[in-house]
């Protein structure tokens, strides 16, 4: 049913309780009847480009909704029991006017994805942080967004796309270019669980956009990769990644006092580079949730860090 140039949906739609998926992309629909609320076995939902200006109020009765996407619409708002779509495992709201997301969004525990690019949004909800099953978060274009929560425990590969050209006060050592040398401060009887980075770069002027590009982490004994889409924008980008350290050369037994060197590239894979890497930054993860910060070989500053990552245009 998509790109019909449907205006409104019947409220019998309500009677085929046993569809799983519904595209209505494309099409005039300002609403939608309640009815549809019923279709509690519906998996996959599609309303791109809809002009829809709200959600039914009982959104939350979808309790097999996996997959929501919602971009181009006139939504400013999420009605209150959206946060109960508890099997929702891909949420795409992005290209339109919202402002804020309700401060149930931790309650959908089963996401993975979640797509916000040119909104309004100044802040995420703190139980944000509830999200440990995030691998992707796309923020760009965010213009008005001013800081993060704290960010979820994750144990998995996690990026997350958001505006600026500096690398947040949180990543407390700092380098210029693509290359980072550390040095592991004392651990004590802590064990690392990974890194988390941020990667300041813009893409190339003949830069297309890639959907099979990935950041390589990669030093003389082992390369880590991480599959991100690049899209090619005349500004500079910033992605934070979280890396498990069985997924980095900091998965094996490692010292205080320790030196590694990493380069990073943003390419499609087995090919030239898209992008060029600006500014990145640092830190290392302990099992007591503890971020803390590399040494970097000099230029060692004193700037105390933030809890909160804060996004500079």
């Amino acid at each position: 049913m998509e790109n019909c140039n449907l205006s409104s949906l019947p409220n019998e739609v309500g009677n085929l309780i046993s569809l799983e998926t519904l595209n209505l992309g494309k099409n005039k629909l300002r609403t939608l009847p309640d009815s549809i609320c019923n279709l509690t076995r519906l998996v996959k939902l599609n309303l791109s480009k809809c002009d829809v200006s709200h959600l039914p109020g009982e959104i939350g009765r979808l309790i097999s909704l996996e997959r929501l996407d919602l971009p181009q619409n006139n939504l400013l708002t999420l009605p209150d029991s959206f946060c109960n779509l508890v099997s929702l495992r891909h949420l795409n709201l992005g290209d339109y006017n919202l402002s804020h997301l309700p401060d149930r969004i931790g309650k959908l525990s089963s996401l993975l994805s979640l797509s916000l690019e040119r909104n309004n949004v100044c802040s995420l909800p703190n139980s944000f942080s509830d999200l440990a099953s995030l691998q992707f978060v796309h923020l760009s274009y965010c213009k008005r967004l001013q800081s993060l929560p704290k960010l979820p425990e994750w144990s998995e590969s996690t990026y997350i796309y958001l505006p600026g050209d500096e690398v947040p006060n949180r990543f407390q050592y700092q380098y210029t270019g693509s290359k980072l040398s550390l040095v592991v401060p004392p651990l004590e009887t802590r064990r690392i669980l990974g890194c988390s980075l941020c990667v300041v770069f813009r893409t190339h002027e003949d830069c297309v956009r890639q959907k099979s590009t990935a950041l390589f982490l990669h030093n003389k004994h082992t390369k880590s990769s991480l599959g991100v889409p690049i899209t090619p924008q005349d500004q500079d980008q910033m992605i934070l990644f979280y890396f498990p350290s069985k997924e980095t050369a900091l998965s094996g037994r490692i010292h205080a006092g320790d030196e590694f060197k990493f380069e990073i590239k943003l390419a499609p894979w087995s090919a030239a580079t898209v992008a060029t890497v600006k500014k990145c930054g640092i830190n290392l993860i302990y099992e007591d949730n503890t971020e803390m910060h590399i040494k970097k070989k000099r230029n060692i500053t004193d700037t105390r860090d933030s809890d909160i990552s804060s996004p500079r245009n």
